[in-house]
């Protein structure tokens, strides 16, 4: 799997899964130890005929499903965002360079108030 090989075989902290059915068992393999799996949409069914767990508890993973809306309540909301001319704070801005200066950022909680931004 390519992600455990970019990984050195730890596994990845965050996947966001769309896929559904099909894709779920490997987003799970994905996962480092701890990890989470979000599960977005549902593209390939609901069901997962008589799945095995082991992967779930082997990792200690959290799998959590997430809500969004549909397309008329995305653009609704860009309109919104427009019409209010809201603007994200942004605490600061790293060059794609000094990546792992923003994560160690994050990761601290040391970001006095906003978003911190990587730069591509």
């Amino acid at each position: 799997m390519k992600a455990i090989q970019l990984t050195n075989g730890f596994g990845v902290d965050h996947v966001l899964d769309v896929g559904g059915a099909e894709t779920m068992e490997k987003s799970i393999n994905a996962l480092r130890i701890g990890g989470t799996l979000s599960l977005v949409g549902f593209l390939s069914g609901l069901t997962i005929p008589e799945y095995d767990v082991t992967g779930i508890l082997q990792k200690a993973a959290t799998i959590r499903g997430s809500q969004v809306g549909n397309r008329d309540h995305f653009e609704r909301m860009n309109r919104a965002i427009a019409h209010q001319s809201l603007h994200p704070v942004i605490d600061r801005v790293f060059p794609l360079d000094r990546i792992g200066e923003a994560f160690t950022l994050l990761a601290e909680g040391k970001q006095y108030f906003g978003k911190i931004v990587v730069q591509i």
